[in-house]
């Protein structure tokens, strides 16, 4: 409808309404009031209660205009135009906001499948993740959007973004829920102060606080009904009152609430998660203090870090395979040796990684397995240089052990093809063993009895499975509950060590128990991998990358 047209069709309604014929004049005249008022004329009782604040106005009858004078032609005042600080400030904000939360969707989505392989998450974890990742992309694009139009001065502009950041603070609760929901299934949880997590309420509700402001709808609607032909540049408001009407104060007031009810809801909600999650790990701390049995072995000492497996001789050489390569230290030595296992290519990247997993049989030969790059090494005793394994086809090699006769296992977690590989003394060609329904096998183990242990760290099937020697199928262990098992190790009574990265615990099954007992180990930090002697003593791998260390507790 075009501007004429608009105004003929408003002066009919208000003679509809009140009776009265308005001029041209006075007709603008009162879309100006509107305009000032923020009154929709579209609305019959809005626009009924405009014209009664209006009623006993003098500017009805006609708009001020000043005197003529000789030989100058009457100049009407014009009303200063809106200087728009508050509109354009929550228009940048939104700029901002849109594009960070598009970066931060286009990363969820690029870092996905990464965190499905390697996250220490729970299982439904990892599709909550791709949620949180489109409703960023959605909240992006409608800051986005938004912004532009209130660039652009359009009348819908202030709308989408409020709509963008009501979407961005139910994306931000919704991914401390699920980040919560996980620390208290195990996972990593929340680090750090309330106030860092809280801080991310800040952009929205600034950005959702200034767009709400009249001030910043005037100054984009003025533009728009000056575009649609409701309101003259010349047109000068009147400072007279204009009743409000219900429905914007509620607006008004359900905006104002929304804002502070999601502050003072996050603020309740992260300060509670965090004063009990600090409890707990206080509570944790106090009942697993260090005991006068464990000590630190000299690897932190040396620039070998990360630390990946762990393996013990028969001698009580301890092996550590690195990313800086194998390394071997010697009882009662201060350093360990570095072993000639080279860092191979990754298979993915053009990248150049260290062994993983490491394992040593009893006549002290040490073998090797390469995730990156899909190898299986074994270093025979007194060879310069370690030799290839005759394991073809593998998708991702993790845990590896060899039993009493020299034959090797490994666990493979190849994403379309996971199982655990045997491969005997003098076979060309591993057999699959038949493991029910892994998912992604991590650590790997055998018993003096053939009897074959493996850790599964996937999503769905997860946690630690035995299968007998000559059995045809796996039975789970009682490790009940889901977690992070990954290490694992059988000592020479067939007592089980698994390491649960979760729960920050070494936890051990004797032979016929029920239930796995926690050994007391003290301030462990992100377990990994976990050795034992033939003393009982029991080793693991701590540490979060820069920081690992051998950690060592003493049966005695």
């Amino acid at each position: 409808m075009t501007g004429p047209d608009r105004i003929a069709e408003l002066s009919q309604r208000i003679t509809t309404l009140t009776g009265q014929i308005l001029s041209r004049d006075e007709v603008m005249t009162v879309v100006g009031r509107a305009f000032e008022h923020q009154v929709d004329l579209d609305d019959d009782g809005q626009l009924r209660a405009l014209l009664g604040g209006l009623a006993s106005s003098p500017v009805v009858r006609g708009p001020a205009v000043a005197a003529p004078q000789p030989g100058r032609p009457a100049v009407p005042p014009r009303e200063p135009s809106p200087s728009g600080a508050t509109a354009k400030t929550a228009a940048v904000l939104a700029l901002l906001g849109g594009i960070a939360n598009l970066a931060i969707g286009a990363v969820f989505f690029a870092t996905g499948n990464y965190v499905s392989e390697n996250d220490t998450m729970p299982g439904w974890y990892h599709a909550v993740y791709y949620v949180v990742a489109g409703g960023s992309v959605i909240v992006g694009g409608a800051l986005l959007t938004g912004a532009v139009m209130m660039f652009r001065r359009k009348r819908f502009g202030p709308r989408i973004v409020a709509v963008g950041c009501a979407l961005c603070l139910a994306v931000f609760f919704g991914d401390l829920a699920m980040t919560f929901a996980a620390a208290d299934e195990g996972g990593v949880g929340m680090s750090g102060s309330p106030g860092r997590h809280l801080s991310g309420l800040v952009f929205p509700v600034l950005t959702l606080v200034l767009v709400l402001l009249p001030s910043t709808k005037r100054w984009v609607m003025r533009e728009a009904l000056l575009a649609d032909g409701h309101l003259l540049p010349s047109q000068v408001p009147s400072d007279s009152p204009i009743p409000r009407t219900k429905t914007r104060g509620v607006v008004h007031i359900a905006g104002i609430v929304l804002v502070a009810a999601s502050v003072v809801a996050g603020g309740v909600f992260v300060v509670n998660h965090f004063v009990r999650t600090q409890s707990t790990r206080t509570q944790s701390t106090t009942a697993s203090s260090p005991d006068r049995r464990q000590i630190e072995l000299p690897f932190a000492d040396f620039d070998i870090v990360p630390l990946y497996g762990i393996a013990i001789d028969t001698g009580g050489n301890v092996y550590v395979s690195a990313e800086a390569g194998m390394f071997k230290l010697a009882p009662d030595t201060a350093a360990p040796i570095k072993l000639p296992f080279p860092k191979l290519r990754s298979t993915s990247y053009n990248e150049w990684h260290g062994p993983s997993d490491v394992a040593v049989d009893v006549a002290g030969n040490v073998y090797a397995t390469y995730g990156q790059a899909n190898r299986v090494l074994k270093l025979a005793v007194g060879a310069s240089a370690p030799s290839e394994l005759p394991l073809t086809d593998l998708g991702w090699p993790r845990g590896v052990a060899v039993d009493a006769a020299g034959n090797v296992y490994v666990a493979d977690a190849d994403g379309d093809n996971p199982r655990v590989l045997k491969l005997a003394v003098g076979a060309d060609a591993p057999t699959k063993l038949p493991f029910v329904e892994l998912e992604k096998p991590a650590g790997v183990a055998v018993d003096a009895g053939g009897n074959v242990y493996v850790t599964d760290v996937g999503a769905v099937h997860n946690g630690v499975f035995k299968l007998a020697a000559g059995s045809r199928t796996s039975t789970e262990l009682p490790f009940n509950g889901w977690s992070r098992r990954s290490g694992i190790v059988v000592d020479t009574a067939g007592d089980i060590y698994v390491v649960d990265e979760h729960a920050k615990k070494v936890l051990k099954l004797a032979v016929g128990a029920d239930a796995p007992t926690t050994l007391p180990f003290g301030d462990l930090n992100s377990p990994r991998a976990v050795a034992v002697d033939s003393t009982g003593d029991v080793y693991v791998i701590d540490g979060s990358g820069s920081n690992d260390r051998v950690v060592k507790l003493y049966a005695q």
